[in-house]
């Protein structure tokens, strides 16, 4: 189940344009949002929260988490190295508020920022946040039944 969810997510997001994946918006309601952001996509803390959050694939899904890897330049959504980079400036300028070097937010179903730290975060502690949220709690409670 999750495996094909995954693949239709995928095949979904391939199909977005650079302006629509653009507009998170879009995905409110929908997904929960890892936002990583560094000013050069060589930079430590970068690669290492990417290579974090590539770790447990399964658990992403489960709290319907996308990730996205945002350049001065460019973004991607995803971890994986198959991810097409797509061309636009916007989601750095848009979330690059604090003008640092490496940022990484959680913006929840609501659309709304819910942690934003400029140092590397494991990816227990987003599931350990994400789990103590009501949305997430029902989500847990209605798949126990």
């Amino acid at each position: 189940m999750y495996y094909l969810r995954a693949l239709i997510t995928i095949s979904f997001l391939s199909m977005i344009t650079a302006a629509s994946a653009q507009d998170l918006t879009n995905h409110r309601w929908q997904d929960r949002l890892i936002v990583i952001i560094a000013e050069d996509g060589t930079h430590p803390t970068f690669l290492q929260q990417v290579q974090e959050l590539q770790q447990d694939q399964d658990a992403l899904l489960e709290r319907r988490l996308l990730i996205y890897q945002v350049l001065p330049q460019r973004f991607k959504v995803g971890v994986d190295d198959a991810g097409v980079w797509k061309d636009s400036p916007t989601l750095y300028e848009q979330f690059n508020t604090a003008k640092a070097p490496f940022q990484v937010l959680l913006i929840g179903l609501d659309g709304g920022v819910k942690l934003r730290k400029q140092t590397f975060t494991a990816q227990d502690d987003f599931f350990d946040l994400i789990d103590t949220m009501p949305m997430r709690r029902a989500e847990m409670r209605r798949k126990k039944n």
